[in-house]
């Protein structure tokens, strides 16, 4: 009998908006090319954050004042 070999994946963080995130449901799905989904996962808060005047990230709390 043959083993199988299983890939583990990391994703990079998604950032979206205050707003979107009040309709995200925390959950995502990684779906293939026909559409078909091949995992599924949970995603949770880290934190918030704003991008400045010179396109930095700025750490903030949920009311966008910088920590």
């Amino acid at each position: 009998m043959s083993k199988q070999v299983l890939v583990r994946l990391g994703f990079s963080d998604v950032v979206i908006s205050k707003e979107d995130n009040e309709n995200f449901n925390g959950h995502i799905d990684c779906i293939d090319e026909d559409g078909n989904e091949i995992a599924s996962t949970e995603a949770y808060l880290i934190g918030y954050e704003y991008v400045d005047e010179d396109g930095e990230f700025i750490e903030c709390n949920e009311d966008g004042d910088a920590l």
